[in-house]
This record gives structure tokens, sequence and C-alpha cells, in this order.
């Protein structure tokens, strides 16, 4: 910073360089938190967090109080958990691969509480009802809708011409999403569908989504 100060009479110019220093209880709080910091620094770090607690949150259920039905279980890992991993690999590599910006600390960082609320009011319902109810559906819902707008909007801000393989990430978790809502609604009305059928429901956007990051990782 260019400061003026007089000296017999003359006005001269010097230059200073400003030193922001800390404050002591910024450092402090930097310091304490070293595991939240190394996390915080990538979506895929926070997420795949966000991933491994709420599957040691299903673990603990099924050792504590295994539900009578395993259809909400199938369901919440499925739909809820496991997508939880792959969306921090895609929200970390998908703006490299097109050129974009990244989204900011506050997006992943709400989607990180978003995600283990979700897993929280799971629990809670089936643990006092049996059932994962209305709420669930509906947060659920949020968390699908708000990382399908955020990579929709990663491949519509690019310059580069050739998104089909990111539009095939995107067209595997759309494909999730709805597979997901068709079988909550029907677990909320009380049919029954077969395990087998979960199972091919999950590895019918799985896999594909699996081979699109592969191929875009192997191809940047």
């Amino acid at each position: 910073m260019d400061v003026m100060v007089t000296e017999a009479g003359q006005w001269r110019y010097c230059s200073i360089m400003c030193i922001t220093i800390p404050s002591s209880a910024n450092v402090a709080r930097s310091r304490s938190l070293p595991l939240w910091n190394w996390l915080a620094e990538s979506p895929l770090r926070l997420l795949s967090a966000a991933g491994l607690l709420s599957l040691l949150f299903a673990l603990v259920q099924w050792r504590f109080y295994p539900p009578a039905s395993l259809q909400w279980p199938l369901l919440n890992l499925l739909f809820a958990i496991t997508p939880t991993l792959f969306l921090g690999f895609s929200l970390s590599y998908m703006p490299i691969w097109l050129k974009v910006t990244p989204l900011s600390y506050v997006g992943y960082g709400l989607l990180f509480v978003l995600i283990l609320i979700v897993q929280l009011v799971f629990h809670l319902s089936m643990f006092f009802g049996e059932t994962a109810g209305l709420l669930y559906m509906i947060l659920l819902g949020i968390g699908w809708l708000v990382s399908l707008k955020i990579l929709r909007g990663f491949i519509q801000r690019s310059f580069q011409r050739r998104h089909f393989l990111q539009w095939g990430i995107f067209a595997a978790l759309l494909w999730g999403c709805l597979l997901g809502a068709l079988f909550a609604l029907t677990a909320l009305f009380g049919v029954q569908l077969s395990q087998s059928l979960y199972w091919l429901g999950g590895l019918s956007y799985l896999l594909p989504l699996t081979a699109f990051l592969i191929i875009s990782s192997v191809s940047y």
C-alpha cells in the first residue's frame, strides 16, 4: 500500500507492506479441528465421510434394533447412502473435466449437513415407527434434486463441446432418483416388493454411473 509522508516541507511517497495477522482465536480454532479442515478441503472427502458415517449408522441399527422388514433399509442403502459416495467424486472431478468453477465449500458443506439430517430422520423414524415416513422422503428428494441441479449446471456452463460422458453421469443419477422415488412411494403405501427387485433397481443405475465415472477419469 502506498502512503504519502512529508519531510522538510516536501511530499514523498513510501511503500509499506500490509501484513494481516490472524487473531489468536481463529488460529486456535483452526488447530483444534485438523480433521475437519482436512475433510472440508474437497467434496470428495467431506461427502465420502458423510457416506461412511451413514453406513456406520446403518450397521448400528442392524446390530441393535434390526427392522422387521428390509424394504426401507435397502432403499436407504441403495438410494441414500451409496449415491453419496458417487456424488462426492462427481462434485470434485466434474468441474475439472468440464473446466468450470467448482462448487463452493458452503454448497457441499450444506449437502453434508443435509445427508446426515436425512439419516438421523430415517433412523429415528425406524426406531419409533418401523417406517421411514414422509419427512424422510421429502428430505431425501430435496438432496437428490439439489445434487442433480448442481451437476446439470456444471454441464451447461462448460464451453467444452463433448459432454456425452458427463450427461451419462447425470442420466444415471436421474434414473436412480426416479427409481428411489418409486420404491419409496410403494414402501410408504405398504406395498411389499421383493428384495431382488430393490437390488436390481440399485444396480441399474449404479453400474452405468460407475462406468461413466471410470471412463471420464481415464479420458481426462
